[in-house]
Order: C-alpha cells, then structure tokens, then sequence
C-alpha cells in the first residue's frame, strides 16, 4: 500500500510541475509582448518629437548628422575611433575623403562620418544594429559608407600596402641603430614579421585553402612588417 500511495504523490507532483513549467512558459511569452510593444511606443514617440522639432540645418546641408557629431569632445573622438577630432580630418584629407561624398547608390556622408564609421567598425566588433542610434542611419546605408571609405583609402594608399619602399629605404639605417640601441644583437636587422589569423566561417568551396591544422580552424592568414618607428611598412594576405 504505501508503494501505491508514493507512486500517487509522485504522478501528482510530476503533474504540478509540468502545469507550473507551462504557466511559467506562459508568463514569460506574455512579458516578452509587453516588452516588445513598450519599445515600439517608445520608438514612435522619439519620432513623433522628432518631427514636431525638427533639427535646424544651415544652408547647403542636408544631414544634421554633421554638426551633431563635430558636437563630440574628444574622449568621445578617442573612445569611438582611438584618434582624436584633429587626427580624423588630417587623415580623411590625406586619404583622399572630400568634405561631402557619396556612394555610388548616393549615400550622402561627410568625411568626419566616413572616417568615424570606419574606425569605429575597425576599432572593435560590433553589429551595425546596435550604431544605428549613435549614427541616425539604417544598418545598410552604414554597412554601404564603410565599403566606399574603405575602397577610396585602398585607392588613395595601395601603393604603400604591399611595401613602401620610400620610407623603408631612406631609414635602413637608423632602424637598425634603433634595434641595437634597445639591446638588438643582430646588426642588420631593420624590422619585425608578425602574423595574424583571422577565423571565418567554413567556406563551401576550397575548404582545404583556408583551414589552419596549428589553430583547428577555418580561417585567414596576414602577415606584417613592422619597423622600429611603429609603422607597418608590409603587409600581405589573402
């Protein structure tokens, strides 16, 4: 008898429990709506303020997004990019960024933009999502400026990737000073070769290419030569 009586109380407390599972199920179902149409709301509220007070825009400026990001201080400049606000402009202008570009599906973006979307994507993994309330752009217009940045500094600079002999060949020497100076016991050595494996996803096609049997991964493979200055005056990949 009492073997009849524990294997009752067992059904019933396994019943209970799974009632208990699928009302927990339930709760958590229905604050997930809840939560889902707060943000809505609060979204559509931002954009109802948004065009009850529009941003004033000087003459010739279509986008507020240029005044509001020369509004950044400089920590944020450092926090975003690692460069500060000086730094971006004398780079955008070196690398060939005017002051208002376009794409070539006419994204309008200004070079503190290009450069800020470039590094910032270069600087730290992110999702382009999560930029969107930082930039006021979609996730595909982002994805579209970085492309076209990054395709004009290539342009702008592809001679000094693979090697730049000039300012290799000039400084030879006082490179190598430089390495004896710190220690170096090697009197014609000049820079530093450093490799970095960049994981990515199995490919379907030429597998065997880009796995890595050191790392057990798929993956992609860079090699630099840095010289004592902290210029990489080399670099070479897939």
């Amino acid at each position: 008898m009492g073997g009849i009586f524990a294997r009752t109380d067992y059904l019933l407390l396994r019943r209970d429990s799974h009632v208990y599972a699928y009302a927990e199920y339930q709760m958590r179902k229905r604050i997930r709506r809840y939560a889902m149409i707060a943000c809505a709301v609060l979204d559509e509220e931002r954009n109802v303020r948004r065009r009850l007070n529009p941003v004033p825009v000087p003459a010739g400026v279509r986008i507020d997004r240029v005044s509001a990001l020369e509004n950044w201080d400089d920590d944020l400049f450092v926090r975003f990019t690692r460069f500060a606000r000086a730094d971006l402009h004398r780079i955008g202008t070196a690398c060939g960024l005017g002051a208002i570009n376009r794409t070539s599906e006419r994204d309008r973006y200004s070079r503190l933009e290009g450069m800020i979307i470039l590094l910032n994507r270069l600087s730290y993994p992110s999702k382009w999502d999560s930029l969107v309330g930082t930039f006021e752009r979609s996730p595909s217009s982002m994805s579209r400026i970085f492309s076209d940045v990054l395709r004009r500094i290539y342009m702008s600079c592809a001679n000094s990737i693979s090697l730049n002999k000039e300012h290799f060949l000039v400084n030879l020497q006082r490179f190598s000073n430089a390495i004896q100076l710190k220690g170096g016991h090697q009197l014609d050595c000049v820079g530093f070769i450093d490799g970095t494996i960049r994981p990515c996803c199995r490919p379907c096609e030429g597998q065997r290419a880009v796995y890595n049997g050191n790392k057990k991964v798929h993956s992609l493979k860079f090699q630099s030569v840095v010289v004592p200055d902290g210029l990489i005056i080399s670099l070479y990949g897939p």
